[in-house]
């Protein structure tokens, strides 16, 4: 996104106003464009969608797919920097007041990533990472 070479750092605001309807995610600043995944993928997060649909009928609890924008709010003492907005295959939302203006602002109370081979390095260590800096209990 940036024409020189110095990566440019984009802030949620600006992150927000690119992202529209395309999938993106925000990693400290830096904007990493998601690819869409295989049908097998796709089927993998259906049916845990549908599971964990049945197993909390009845509860406050929200199941969601990658299209929610989940929003993770912590500041790196290190880095000095703040907010990494991730969509995650699967997140259920107990703590209903979190969804705001079609995101989930804070920690979800369950996150999902289903491995891919393009993307298991960035789920396993970077996304784990940013899960349990912003308190994602499970």
């Amino acid at each position: 996104m940036s024409q020189s070479g110095e990566q440019r750092r984009y802030t949620l605001g600006e992150f927000f106003s690119l992202a529209g309807d395309e999938r993106m995610e925000l990693y400290e600043g830096t904007i990493v464009l998601m690819s869409p995944a295989p049908y097998e993928h796709e089927g993998v997060v259906a049916n845990l969608i549908a599971e964990f649909r049945m197993a909390l009928k009845g509860s406050p609890c929200l199941v969601f797919g990658s299209n929610l924008q989940v929003v993770l709010l912590f500041e790196d003492e290190q880095k000095g920097t703040k907010n990494v907005t991730v969509l995650p295959d699967l997140s259920i939302i107990c703590d209903r007041t979190k969804l705001r203006q079609g995101r989930c602002y804070g920690a979800p109370d369950l996150v999902v990533e289903v491995l891919s081979p393009s993307t298991a390095r960035n789920d396993r260590l970077l996304k784990r990472h940013y899960y349990e800096k912003a308190g994602v209990r499970e």
